[in-house]
């Protein structure tokens, strides 16, 4: 506590300093440190998972406490109690605000900007108006009017300058008549070769892909080229095409786009946070993104070393597939192939919130859930139990085989995502 450090350094308190006989100081967090110890006491409380604090509201508790872990305590407690009144688990900065108002006599952690303001700009303002009087009262001649210089026309009028053409021993060059130039025509020109057209781009959908940045078609675009695929994205910078790909997925998942506009790297961990949506990175091809039938963000290497881009795949209709961009693109699956990495991105929610591991040996009212589940699928056969046993682990095989899953038996990331979309229960794109 700094404050009762400081009053037992006063000399009229040195004696009661002298009887304390063990001291300990404990430094102040920093900014990670404040994190880490305010989810330290949550898991103490056995709160984990219960309550959050938002990056942001972290950020400014350590801003207010100055990282002391006892004004970390209060200001903490005080905003899980104003979050309680508002009956939500996120405590965000909207919180913590009050809370610190509340507490009262704090004072933010100092920044460079403030320091700059209250220590060098003042320093400039005097130095600039201590320059502005010394031009001013010492350098008088630089602001007065120069009253004795006449004005040039008038000193022209005064004392002309006469030409004596008679000074002049040069003869006179005579002047060449120039014929008169006849009527500009312009000839009429002939067709355009086969030898030219072929060289001759492609201006139209040129100009209209590059156009695409930036207005949206109210028609699809239907591509069939992998040049004018090529040009297209070049158009698009790497946080560009990644944040056109990921509105496409959010809309299937009926949610508003507008306010991850301005993301950028931390744009699919905003979505995780507030929506709930977990991305899950594969290794794929065509076929396998039809059986898992979700929308998928594809990773793009453009050839020539024009950089990566992303587009997602909004569904296939046999050989040809809709993409979304800036525009929704339509054209078949072998014009991207070959630019496709085959690493690809899906959003998907755990909406009963599963077990990291779903494996044999696990015990859970899960296990009847995902029991139940696979009896409506027509795998599972027999009595539900709480429990993750043979022969649940042998359904688990079958379904995973029928969806050409890896067969191991143990419900992970990818068979969660398959039952949930095949499920009725559960709203998936």
């Amino acid at each position: 506590q700094p404050e009762l450090d400081q009053l037992l350094k006063k000399s009229e308190l040195r004696q009661l300093r002298q009887r304390i006989t063990i001291s300990w100081e404990l430094l102040p967090l920093n900014r990670d440190e404040t994190r880490g110890y305010i989810q330290h006491r949550i898991n103490v409380a056995l709160g984990k998972g219960r309550v959050q604090f938002a990056r942001s509201a972290v950020e400014l508790i350590f801003k207010y406490s100055h990282g002391i872990p006892r004004m970390i305590n209060v200001l903490a407690d005080r905003s899980l109690l104003i979050a309680y009144t508002m009956n939500t688990k996120k405590i965000t900065p909207k919180i913590v605000r009050p809370a610190v108002k509340d507490v009262g006599g704090l004072n933010p952690l100092p920044t460079w900007i403030n320091t700059l303001w209250k220590s060098i700009l003042p320093g400039l303002l005097a130095l600039s108006i201590l320059l502005f009087g010394a031009n001013y009262f010492m350098l008088p001649d630089f602001n007065k009017d120069n009253r004795e210089e006449k004005d040039i026309n008038l000193l022209i009028k005064e004392n002309p300058i006469i030409p004596n053409n008679h000074i002049s021993s040069k003869p006179q060059v005579s002047i060449i008549d120039l014929p008169q130039a006849g009527p500009l025509t312009l000839k009429k020109p002939g067709p355009i070769t086969p030898e030219h057209e072929a060289n001759a781009p492609d201006q139209t959908l040129t100009t209209e892909l590059l156009k695409a940045r930036r207005i949206p078609s109210i028609k699809p675009l239907i591509i069939s080229q992998q040049d004018k695929l090529v040009t297209y994205l070049a158009s698009l910078s790497l946080n560009e095409s990644r944040l056109e790909a990921t509105n496409w997925v959010l809309k299937k998942w009926n949610i508003d786009i507008a306010s991850y506009q301005n993301k950028g790297e931390s744009l699919l961990q905003s979505i995780a946070e507030e929506q709930k949506l977990l991305a899950y990175d594969l290794n794929a091809n065509f076929d396998k993104l039809a059986i898992l039938n979700y929308p998928a963000i594809l990773e793009i290497a453009l050839p020539n070393a024009q950089g990566t881009k992303y587009l997602s795949l909004v569904s296939i209709k046999g050989e040809d597939g809709i993409f979304g961009s800036v525009d929704q693109i339509e054209m078949p699956l072998k014009t991207i192939d070959l630019m496709w990495t085959h690493k690809a991105i899906i959003l998907w929610k755990d909406f009963e919130n599963l077990p990291e591991y779903f494996g044999t040996g696990f015990k859970g009212k899960q296990a009847i859930w995902l029991q139940k589940n696979l009896r409506l699928l027509g795998f599972f056969k027999g009595r539900e139990a709480p429990s993750y046993g043979p022969s649940t682990q042998l359904s688990v095989a079958k379904f995973q085989r029928k969806h050409h899953i890896k067969d191991d038996g143990q419900f992970g990331t990818e068979s969660k995502i398959m039952l949930y979309g095949l499920s009725n229960i559960y709203q998936t794109p």
